[in-house]
């Protein structure tokens, strides 16, 4: 009596492997990272400034620069849509800025634009713009 059945079909043993995560892309993510954690850096210095000058002004800047960390960290470490989505909010940072330089917030005059505020602003700009496109190539790659 034959070992092996011809008629039959020999079983697949190997395990199969998981699927790598994408690394072509991780250059654009370390870069996304660094936008924002470059932003943080920013704001973290000129909060204790602005928390002399109003409580208000230095905690929005120690809230907004500890959620730029935390966002670099976690592109860094799960770069899933969802988290590069929420890097579209830098501009809602941005929007403050204009506001803040161009008509004043409520019930204060408009800022003069200095090269820290400038460089932050183009920092979170450019996060905003690079994590939009990383959403749109995934989706292209992977397909409606």
């Amino acid at each position: 009596m034959p070992l092996l059945d011809a008629t039959r079909p020999a079983i697949d043993t190997t395990v199969p492997t998981p699927p790598a995560p994408p690394t072509e892309h991780r250059g654009s993510v370390v870069l996304l990272a660094v936008l924002s954690a470059g932003a943080a850096v920013l704001h973290f210095a000129f909060a204790p400034d602005h928390l002399d000058e109003e409580a208000t002004h230095g905690a929005f800047f120690l809230v907004v620069g500890w959620l730029q960390l935390l966002w670099a960290l976690a592109v860094l470490l799960r770069p899933s849509r969802r988290v590069l989505l929420l890097g579209a909010l830098n501009l809602g940072v941005v929007a403050v800025w204009v506001v803040s330089r161009t008509t004043g917030l409520p019930g204060e005059a408009a800022e003069p634009v200095a090269f820290p505020d400038a460089l932050a602003t183009g920092l979170e700009v450019a996060l905003a713009l690079g994590a939009a496109l990383a959403v749109a190539h995934r989706r292209a790659s992977t397909g409606p």
